[in-house]
């Protein structure tokens, strides 16, 4: 474990009391003692140590205490809609993205969409306790939200957000305005860093015309990733990583005194 992740704001000098599966994996599993010290993450992203104080059998008591400044956070934040794949494949999913720097994941039903679980139930728990474990098991910079599932109508881009939905190389012809897939490249879409990028991603089938109007509609983009035929969980980690490497290397590939 790189981290542990508290639900809750932090601030120095805090005594935390750590029991459950936190108490568990700290004090059975990596058999830390009093003396030892905890990297931790809050809700609000901020690093902390917890200097663990005393062990009573049932709990750790932790002294908070200010940890390690990582470096300035100059990537954007990361939201993926995806529509949710079949069996137990988002589990896995989710894992994933929270390795690749996804911050925020929402589920959707499309109309393609097979597996359609309760908005809030067992599964929506589940999902949010692999990703809780993955912030902890990579040491994410900023603890990672996964929304209940909601309706593709349902969705609209973040405030400011550079608003892209992954499609085929051929695009309905009765889509409001132009959108030439061939000039929509990420270089292109990346000349400026957003603050927010949103993603949205379809199911095995694709979405169709109408979902992709609505989408175009609130502003959505259209983004072409090559002619390959990806999965719907790989066409995901596939952008988010594209995201990534070209926002780290941007430096790079952008001719000096042209990026802001």
């Amino acid at each position: 474990m790189r981290q542990l992740l508290v639900p809750r704001a932090l601030r120095p000098g805090q005594r935390l009391d750590l029991t459950g599966s936190d108490y568990h994996y700290l004090s059975v599993v990596l058999r830390l003692r009093a003396g030892d010290t905890v990297p931790a993450l809050d809700a609000e992203g901020s690093r902390w140590d917890l200097q663990l104080l005393e062990n009573d059998g049932s709990k750790l008591v932790a002294l908070v205490e200010a940890g390690a400044k990582a470096g300035a956070l100059v990537f954007p934040r990361l939201t993926l809609y995806q529509a949710i794949p079949k069996g137990s494949r988002f589990d896995d999913l989710v894992r994933q993205l929270v390795q690749f720097g996804i911050d925020r994941i929402c589920p959707v039903f499309t109309e393609r969409t097979v597996s359609r679980p309760d908005r809030e139930g067992t599964r929506v728990d589940r999902w949010r306790r692999v990703a809780r474990e993955a912030v902890q098991q990579s040491g994410a910079n900023r603890p990672v939200g996964v929304e209940p599932p909601q309706e593709l109508a349902e969705i609209r881009p973040t405030d400011g957000a550079l608003a892209l939905v992954l499609h085929a190389e051929r695009c309905p012809l009765d889509l409001p305005g132009d959108y030439p897939l061939a000039q929509s490249t990420l270089h292109g879409y990346l000349g400026e860093v957003p603050d927010d990028i949103d993603l949205v991603v379809g199911p095995e089938g694709g979405f169709t015309d109408a979902e992709l109007i609505g989408l175009f509609g609130k502003g959505f983009r259209p983004l072409w990733l090559g002619p390959q035929v990806l999965r719907s969980e790989s066409a995901a980690l596939f952008a988010a990583a594209a995201v990534r490497i070209l926002v780290l290397e941007r430096d790079h590939w952008q001719p000096r005194g042209e990026h802001r």
